[in-house]
């Protein structure tokens, strides 16, 4: 994958950032092409970022891909009713992610 990452260390951290790069008139979308995030961070999980993000009127253009160690399919329900575009259940390969990363973009 030939691509710009920016990490966050949990949920909230993220936002933050989110935020920050996005003063002004820049929306997330101007910033991020796509916000990858897992189920399962501390202080703020995947859910109630993608929700947060989602509550931002730019936030609601870019994609959002939640990955998780839950393969129940009520969390994938939870994921979408969040915000999430799509859902990858871990462990995953690199062509997957590439493969779920090229369907959003």
């Amino acid at each position: 994958l030939d691509m710009l990452v920016t990490t966050a260390a949990n949920g909230k951290e993220g936002l933050s950032m989110l935020k920050e790069s996005c003063q002004g008139t820049r929306a997330p979308s101007d910033v991020f092409d796509i916000i990858v995030v897992d189920m399962n961070m501390p202080v703020m999980d995947g859910v109630e970022f993608t929700r947060k993000v989602r509550e931002i009127e730019a936030g609601k253009m870019v994609p959002i891909l939640m990955a998780t160690t839950e393969s129940d399919a009520s969390q994938a329900h939870l994921a979408n009713q969040a915000g999430a575009d799509a859902f990858l259940t871990k462990p995953f390969t690199i062509e997957g992610l590439q493969h779920k990363i090229d369907k959003l973009l």
